[in-house]
């Protein structure tokens, strides 16, 4: 039994000095690139509310959405290849077009965006209501 314990031992501080002989120090990459945030709620039924248009900030630097907004995107949502409606900068990085609009089911919706000469493309197609014909209930973690 003590044999055993001995080996044991032996094995233990074995790993434990073959397995400490190096120490890597990781410098995780920490540059900064500046990219375009673009955040849009479309859903079916509501009013288009708008379109945010920001940009990423260093680490170092506290969020700020005076910092982050953009303010000279030049920027149009295209409905159905047919309707264009341009969008302006109203305050706090949101683009909102002149006129209200509802967002209607199975409608495609593409945003066309330019911000330092490089442009910005998004499309979407909000899907239609489901209805169901019917649901029954099997067990209280199954329907059927």
């Amino acid at each position: 039994m003590k044999t055993i314990k001995k080996i044991f031992f032996v094995a233990f501080i074995s790993i434990v000095i073959i397995g400490c002989d190096q120490v890597d120090v990781i410098n995780p990459d920490t540059s900064y690139k500046e990219n375009v945030v673009v955040r849009a709620e479309l859903i079916a039924g509501e009013y288009f509310e708008g379109v945010s248009f920001t940009k990423t900030l260093p680490l170092n630097v506290p969020y700020s959405i005076s910092d982050a907004e953009l303010k000279s995107v030049k920027a149009y949502i295209k409905i159905n290849n047919t309707q264009i409606v341009p969008i302006h900068y109203t305050s706090n990085s949101i683009y909102k077009p002149l006129y209200k609009f509802r967002i209607k089911s199975d409608d495609t919706y593409e945003l066309f965006a330019e911000y330092n000469d490089k442009p910005i493309y998004a499309k979407t197609i909000i899907p239609s209501v489901p209805t169901l014909s019917n649901v029954i209930y099997r067990d209280e973690y199954f329907l059927q």
